[in-house]
């Protein structure tokens, strides 16, 4: 279970685009070299297995499978390992950009938006009652603008409203900062506050239905990367990056399926994966 985790990690980091700035040569890679935490967890050295680099948490060493046993690798071996890795983290990352179509850069016409009221779920697990949630407007490259306005979670299921929202751009950013009922305790969780965002078109009428959720973090980031890198408009860009996440998870979703429709409620293989990723 472990092992699976770190490698859903490195995914979603790589999806996002995130680098680690760490100066540790091995730490940096570290999702390239599978960790267990004791000698003892080492899988029995088969030939198989040659040549695989694991670090052992428990020494801070890594070791690689030869014909020997595991041993402690030399340094020349862990460059090697990791500049192989390096060169293969920049191929997938290559061969992960879209191409946009005609249709996926097509300009979008701006629209102001007036008086809209804008409700919906803020969940990782449900955000607890008076969370603040704050939609910002945001600027051609979807940065964050000065214009806010501000809204809280009511009752146990993350449920938020906001109303009179007047944006000169129909594109908007929301933002939830707090804490969360966790799904396997049923308890709130304190200490560190969760921040999640979501990108929001509000051009649809004057009452729009938006979730915040784990998805939407990730198609957030994504869809950024499409607007500014790829050219991608808005609404395809929230298409293409929902159907990118729902591809991590092996589930397919409709064509014109965006994360904000999502809620921890949703039920089939779609509702299921999020629950899950949250869990």
């Amino acid at each position: 279970m472990k092992i699976r985790l770190l490698f859903l990690t490195a995914i979603v980091a790589a999806f996002i685009g995130c680098d680690s700035d760490s100066t540790e040569e091995i730490d940096e890679y570290s999702s390239d070299i599978t960790e267990v935490d004791t000698f003892d967890d080492l899988v029995h050295c088969t030939k198989k297995h040659y040549g695989e680099l694991v670090k052992v948490l428990e020494l801070d060493s890594i070791y690689e499978c030869t014909s020997d046993d595991w041993v402690a690798a030399d340094s020349s071996t862990i460059e090697a390992h990791l500049s192989k890795s390096s060169t293969s983290k920049e191929k997938a990352e290559s061969s992960s950009s879209v191409k946009a179509s005609s249709e996926d850069v097509k300009k979008i016409e701006k629209k102001k938006v007036e008086s809209v009221k804008l409700s919906g779920y803020a969940q990782k697990g449900p955000f607890a009652d008076g969370t603040t949630v704050n939609v910002y407007g945001l600027d051609d490259k979807l940065e964050e603008t000065k214009t806010k306005f501000s809204g809280k979670t009511s009752g146990d299921s993350g449920l938020f409203s906001i109303k009179d929202i007047t944006l000169d751009n129909q594109y908007a950013l929301i933002e939830v900062s707090g804490f969360f009922k966790n799904l396997v305790t049923g308890k709130t969780t304190s200490g560190t506050r969760t921040k999640l965002h979501a990108i929001v078109d509000l051009s649809s009428g004057k009452s729009v239905k938006a979730n915040v959720n784990l998805f939407t973090e990730l198609e957030y980031a994504r869809v950024k990367q499409l607007v500014v890198n790829e050219k991608f408009n808005v609404p395809a860009a929230k298409k293409q990056a929902t159907k990118e996440i729902l591809s991590l998870f092996g589930v397919k979703g409709s064509k014109d399926l965006v994360a904000t429709s999502l809620s921890l409620a949703d039920t089939g293989s779609v509702g299921a994966s999020l629950y899950a990723f949250a869990v």
